[in-house]
Formats: C-alpha cells, structure tokens, sequence
C-alpha cells in the first residue's frame, strides 16, 4: 500500500517518487491500450474523390462497358450492355457489386445502387495500406486493357502502354516469360490473361465517406477482372467478371456476404426468376413481342462459375437469389434504413409495406413476403416456378392461381455467404453473364439453360488464366549485330549496330517497369556500323535496351552500377 511509503520532512521525496511510478505506470497503461484499441475494426475514411474511368469489352458478340467503380454496363447517362454489338439493342441496364460484413454486431456495407450516380457509389480506385485511409486515388484512376493476339501472342514486339504500364507493384498478375526476376514487359513478359480480351481494375472502399448506405467501411480491397472470349455461339454472347475481395483490416471480419444486383433495360417487357438446379437469376420477357428484340426476346442469366468460399460441399452456386418488383431504388429513399444491404444480402427484406424498418424474411407466393398480405414459407430463392408453365412460384403465377406480377423496373440480387476473412485474407468470385436468343421469349428461356449448362461445365477451363504463349519471334538475320559496350556500366555505355543494308532503326531504354527512359536513336542507319551513345547520370539498377530492326526487335539488359 502506497501509505507504507508516506514519510515527513526529508522523505517525501518517497512519496513523490511513488506517485512519478504511479504515473508512468498509468501511462504504459495508456499505450498499452492504445495499442489494443489500434487493434478494433477501423472506421476511417478518406478523402477521395469519384473513380471516372471506363473501358469496354468488346471481343466476341456483346459490347459491355465497365467502371472502376464497381458498376457495370451504364454511368447513368448511357446505356453499356449491348447484345448483339453494334446492334443498339440492350437488355441489361446496370450491374453492380455490394459487399457486407457483421463484425460483433457492426455491421459494414460497400455497394452500387443508382446506376452510375457517383455519389452513391461506395468503391473508389485504387489500394489499401493496412487501415489507412487513402487521400489521393487519382493515381489509380484507371481500367487496363490487354488482348491475348495483340499483347501476348505479339510478345515484345509490339508492347503498348497498358501492357508496359501493367500495375504489378498493386498486385496485378504476370507472368514470368524471361525467367528474369521483375515484370519485364519488352523481354517478353506478359500480364496473366484470362480470355482473349481483358479489363483489370483495383478499387477499395475507404477512400471516402459511403454516402448511399451511411455506413462504415467494410475495409477491403477489390481487384476487377472482366473478360471475354472471340468466340461464335454460347462462349461469344457470354461476359466473365472476376472479383478478389481482401480484407485490409488488421482484424478479421466475419459474416461477409458478396452480392451482384442486376436491373433490366426497361419497366414493360422484363419478367425475372431463378433457377436452383443452375445457380441461377435471370430476366425474361414476358412479352411474345418486345420493344427492342421484336418477336425473339432473349433471356439473360447471371450464375456462379467458382467461388474460394468453401465451408461445406456445395457447389459454385448463387445461395440466395431473390428478386423484387417494387420500385426501391429511385421512388423510395433507402438512405432512411440502415443496414439494408446486409438484410438483402442475408434473404431479407429490410422493411415492409408501411415503411416499418423490421427486417422480414423471404417467404414464398405473392411478392415475397414484401406486402404483408404475403405468406408462404420461408425461402432463399425467389421466383423459382417455370415461367415457361406459368409454374407456381414465377412472375407468371404469383399465387398459385395464374395471377401475374405486376409491370416494374425489374430488379434482382444473388449473393454468397456467410464467411468469414482473416487480416489479409481473399475471398475470389468469378461469374458469367450468359445471353441467350432463342425463336421466341419461352425458347429463348431453353436455350439459356443449355447455354448455362455448357458453360458451367466448362467452369474450370474458362476460370483458369491461359496459359503463357509459346512464341517463335523474328530473329536477326546472320549479318547485323548489335551490342553494348561495357556493360555492366558506370552509366555511359554505347550501342554499336552493324546493318547489311539501310534500315529502320530505334533504340529504345527502359526501367524494370516497363517505362521509357531514353531514346537513343529513331530512324534509318546506312549500311556498315553506326554508334549510339547513353545519357549520363543514369541511377543504378538494371534497364533493357529495345532494338528494333525494320520488323525485327531485341532486347539486351543494360546494368549500371
């Protein structure tokens, strides 16, 4: 007890000095908390402004365009699933991916849901550092494009400015053709494809205040893939996305779920439902004649090929795939329910008919339990009935006596979870996005699900990145040579190049990241032996010198030291 230590007179130094213990205890104490506390899931955010970037698919029979921002196919001012291409006809109007967790009862949501509006989109480009909001994601503002014939096939020899740029220092794959040690685009190697035709894309959701759901951030980073295949028929009018969820947080969190909502092209035409044999949602028409695709309507299918989440032995499916005919996105302000992506994510509603925000189940018959004359037992998938027999339960029989859904802006969710993800830890989904035109709206129905069917089963192979190109470049002829002199180099080196005849020659030098750091010479040399000389002052490190011959080009490796 600290009174054994009270003494008069000359001792209360005692004292004093047990209360300076005291303090610097309290004080450790204090850091040691700190330090605890820098171990709770972070709210942070930062200061970020919209991503703005936008590319196209556009190999094969479908024209799609994608945000860095996770939206898919429209900004709000344009329409960006097209099928066929160059047809003005579309079925699809918006896509988008949301992400939810409930860590001890916080619950975090990141998603898209106007449609292209910036300010309600949660995901914003670029990386993570741990949990430090980013400031300035301008840097990463920014969709890669990269085709197999042109990029890789080609090789070196025809490297263009996302494929040099490509952002492996953010974790984008390549791979490693030269068996040198780096990314090395102008030796030959290449970004790891999927497809013919790739879009890669890197966005996280701290990099600002989430302003659709008024909700923390969940904390991770997204790496986008979309890609597609040139190929006639089922594999030409399907679109592959490819998402990696990682989970920044320097704490695990659990009950994650990871969604895509779908919305159809217009309120008049489009019926939805699902297919559980499939691991299915879909949009059909329910007109024999439709206002875009007259009297052979497609139908469009969004299904799981693979999924990293594997608590137990099911397959790659959609777990819950509900849908909804209400108008809940423009005619009714969400901002007022909180959690509510989390509710439809989980196979719920998060409010019922007089706005009362209780979350209810879904419940089979009717709208699913949304109005509250609704009842049947409970279920995770909605709308599953064959439509093509006015089953019940479809939009072609509601209630089990023939009653057909009402005429809205359809709308549909499929989602996966719950899981859980460690510091650091990613969850990989890849999905496909199927179109399928048959010779009127039910054989349109048919046909997708044997279009799903083939796809599906070829799940693995169209999963799987191919393979790197074995390629057989142009070589140089016997009589021309090149060379650099010394090498390795305090900097200051020179190119010698011997030529049988006049030629086109460039000599071009380059970092390990593929960026341009000289160029040496561009333009025809005269027969016999020309000279070139380096820049001075270049920093240590390894470059690579790219010579190109007329049509022929090599690479040598430069060292400063």
């Amino acid at each position: 007890m600290h009174t054994a230590c009270r003494h008069t007179g000359p001792g209360v130094q005692y004292d004093r000095l047990y209360l300076a213990l005291v303090g610097s205890v309290c004080l450790l104490l204090f850091f040691a908390c700190q330090s605890v506390l820098a171990q709770t899931y972070s709210s942070e955010t930062g200061s970020c402004l919209a991503a703005s970037s936008s590319s196209y698919l556009s190999t094969g029979n479908v024209s799609a365009q994608v945000f860095n921002n996770g939206e898919l196919f429209t900004n709000g001012d344009s329409l960006g699933y097209e099928v066929p291409r160059g047809s003005g006809k579309h079925a699809l109007e918006h896509m988008g991916i949301w992400i939810a967790s409930a860590t001890d009862g916080d619950v975090r949501e990141a998603g898209t849901v106007f449609g292209g509006q910036s300010e309600y989109n949660e995901f914003w480009p670029g990386p993570l550092s741990g949990e430090t909001a980013p400031t300035n994601c301008n840097t990463f503002d920014r969709i890669y494009r990269v085709q197999y014939e042109d990029d890789v096939l080609a090789g070196h020899a025809t490297v263009r400015p996302d494929v040099s740029a490509w952002p492996v220092n953010v974790g984008a794959e390549y791979d490693d053709v030269n068996g040198v040690p780096g990314y090395q685009p102008f030796d030959g190697d290449t970004p790891r494809m999927y497809g013919d035709e790739m879009l890669w894309w890197l966005m996280n959701d701290r990099g600002n205040r989430h302003q659709s759901t008024r909700s923390d951030p969940v904390g991770v980073e997204v790496t986008g893939m979309a890609y597609v295949f040139e190929n006639p028929g089922v594999l030409g009018n399907t679109t592959f996305y490819r998402y990696e969820v990682r989970n920044k947080n320097l704490v695990s969190i659990d009950s994650v779920f990871i969604g895509w909502k779908v919305e159809s092209r217009d309120q008049q035409d489009w019926y939805i439902g699902t297919d559980t044999t499939r691991g299915m949602m879909y949009l059909y028409s329910h007109n024999s004649a439709n206002e875009d695709y007259g009297n052979q309507p497609p139908a469009v299918g969004v299904t799981v090929l693979a999924h990293s989440y594997k608590e137990d032995s099911r397959s790659s499916v959609i777990e819950r795939a509900f849908s909804s005919t209400m108008p809940l996105y423009r005619e009714i302000n969400l901002l007022v329910f909180s959690n509510y992506m989390f509710q439809w994510l989980t196979g719920e509603w998060p409010f019922v008919r007089y706005l009362a925000p209780v979350p209810q189940p879904l419940v089979e018959g009717g709208a699913g339990g949304y109005l509250r004359t609704d009842s049947g037992k409970e279920t995770k998938f909605m709308y599953p009935g064959d439509p093509i027999e006015s089953e019940f339960w479809s939009m072609m029989n509601t209630d089990g006596e023939g009653s057909t859904a009402g005429i809205e802006r359809q709308r549909m969710l499929g989602s996966i979870g719950p899981f859980s993800l460690a510091p650091d830890e990613v969850y990989t989904a890849s999905i496909a996005v199927v179109w399928s035109q048959g010779m009127d709206n039910w054989d349109s129905i048919r046909k997708l699900r044997q279009d799903v069917d083939f796809v599906r089963g070829l799940s693995t192979v169209l999963t799987t990145p191919r393979p790197p190109a074995k390629r057989n470049p142009p070589s140089l002829s016997n009589d021309l040579s090149w060379a650099v002199y010394p090498n390795p180099s305090d900097g200051i080196f020179e190119v010698r190049v011997i030529v049988p005849k006049p030629m086109e020659v460039s000599m071009e030098l380059f970092d390990v990241l593929g960026r341009k750091v000289h160029s040496l010479h561009s333009g025809v040399v005269p027969i016999g032996e020309t000279t070139f000389s380096s820049i001075p002052h270049l920093p240590t490190g390894t470059y690579y010198l790219r010579g190109k011959f007329d049509h022929v080009v090599s690479t040598r490796s430069v060292v400063v030291n």
